[in-house]
C-alpha cells in the first residue's frame, strides 16, 4: 500500500485508502499505466495523441482478456475467417 501511495503521488492521482476496495486501486494502477506508456512515447519521440488511449474505461485485464479470445478465435477460423478477423486489428500484427 506505501508503494502504490508513493507512485500514484508521484503521478498526481488520489490514493484510495480503503484496503478492501481493490478494484478502484486497481483501475488506478491502470491509469498508472497509461501515464507511463504516454511518457514512453515522449522518449520515442512519437506524436502527442490527443485522443483518449481508453475511451471504453476497460481495465487492463479485460483488454487482455478481450485480444486473447480475439488471437485464439483467429486460431480456429478459416482463412477467409482470419481475413476478416485482421480487419479490425491493429495494422502493426501484419
Amino acid at each position: 500500500m506505501e508503494r502504490l501511495s508513493a507512485i500514484f503521488k508521484l503521478l498526481n492521482i488520489d490514493f484510495i485508502h480503503d484496503r478492501p476496495a481493490i478494484s478502484p486501486i486497481r483501475a488506478k494502477v491502470d491509469k498508472v499505466h497509461r501515464k507511463l506508456h504516454q511518457l514512453c512515447h515522449v522518449l520515442d519521440e512519437e506524436p502527442q495523441v490527443s485522443y483518449d488511449r481508453n475511451p471504453h474505461g476497460l481495465r487492463i485485464s479485460e483488454s487482455n482478456e478481450l485480444l486473447d479470445g480475439l488471437k485464439k478465435l483467429f486460431v480456429q477460423s478459416d482463412a477467409d475467417e482470419q481475413v476478416r478477423l485482421m480487419t479490425i486489428t491493429s495494422k502493426e500484427w501484419g
